[in-house]
C-alpha cells in the first residue's frame, strides 16, 4: 500500500469507464521474480496494432504491461476506446490512448492520458529503487509521454512481470470477438532487471490462470521471453 497514492493525478475505476452492465474477458501472463530481489528496471517498446481498427460498439479493450505484487500494480496502460463520443466522461477520445497507471486494492490512479494511432510505438520505463517508484510511456513520434513518480513508496519492491489484454463490453452483445482488433499488442526488446543491475537472461512467462478469453486469443511469448504478441482473438 503506498501512503501517499491519494495525491497522485486522477483517479477512476474500469467498471464505471462505459456503462453499468458489462460483461468481460482477460488473458494474461506473468514472470514470478525473486522476492528477495525486487525488480530495479522494467523497460520494453509497445506497438500498437495496426489498421484497421475494431468497429465502435460501446467496448472497452485495454492491454498492460508493468511490475506488480500481489494487489499493487506500476505499469503502462494502452486503451481502445469503443465509445464514438469518448470514454471517462470524454477524458479521452474513440480509438487509442495510454497512460502510466498504479492500481492498489481496487483504487486506480496514473498520470495523463495520451492519444496514440494504430501501428504507433512507445517505449516504457518502470524504476523502482528503495522507496521511490517511476512509471512512464514515452510515444517514439512526438515524445509525448504519461508518467508519474512516488517518493515514500513501501511495498517493499515489486517482483513480478505482468501483461495481458482485458476487454469490457456490454452484456448483450452479440459478436464480442469483433470487438478486438484482428492484429498484435507486441511488447518489444523487454529487459528486468532485479535488484542490483542483474538483467534476467529468460523472463520465463506463463499463464497467469485467470484466462477466459472466450475468442481463441493468444499470447506469443518470444524467445527468452524478451518479445511478447498478444491477440484478443484467434
Amino acid at each position: 500500500m503506498l501512503a501517499i497514492l491519494s495525491l497522485l493525478l486522477c483517479s477512476f475505476k474500469f467498471h464505471t469507464a462505459l456503462s453499468a452492465s458489462l460483461d468481460s474477458q482477460e488473458l494474461g501472463v506473468y514472470y514470478d521474480g525473486n522476492v528477495t530481489t525486487p525488480f530495479e528496471y522494467l523497460r520494453g517498446t509497445i506497438i500498437i496494432p495496426g489498421s484497421p481498427m475494431p468497429s465502435l460498439r460501446e467496448q472497452f479493450v485495454y492491454y498492460y504491461f508493468g511490475l506488480a505484487k500481489q494487489q499493487l500494480q506500476a505499469g503502462v496502460i494502452v486503451v481502445f476506446c469503443g465509445n464514438k463520443d469518448g470514454c471517462w466522461d470524454n477524458t479521452i477520445g474513440a480509438g487509442y490512448s495510454f497512460y502510466a497507471e498504479l492500481s492498489s486494492q481496487g483504487r486506480v490512479a496514473g498520470g495523463e492520458k495520451v492519444a496514440i494511432l494504430p501501428g504507433e510505438a512507445a517505449e516504457v520505463t518502470v524504476i523502482q529503487s528503495g522507496t521511490f517508484l517511476s512509471v512512464n510511456i514515452t510515444k517514439l513520434s512526438d515524445g509525448k509521454d504519461s508518467y508519474f513518480d512516488i517518493y515514500g513508496a513501501n511495498d517493499g519492491g515489486l517482483t513480478d512481470v505482468i501483461s495481458g489484454v482485458v476487454m469490457q463490453y456490454p452484456s448483450l452483445q452479440l459478436n464480442v470477438c469483433e470487438d478486438y482488433p484482428t492484429e498484435a499488442f507486441v511488447v518489444s526488446n523487454i529487459i528486468a532487471a532485479e535488484t542490483g543491475g542483474s538483467v534476467v537472461n529468460d523472463v520465463a512467462f506463463t499463464l497467469d490462470g485467470k484466462a477466459n478469453n472466450t475468442c481463441g486469443g493468444n499470447i506469443a511469448i518470444g524467445t527468452n521471453g524478451k518479445n511478447l504478441q498478444i491477440f484478443g482473438k484467434k
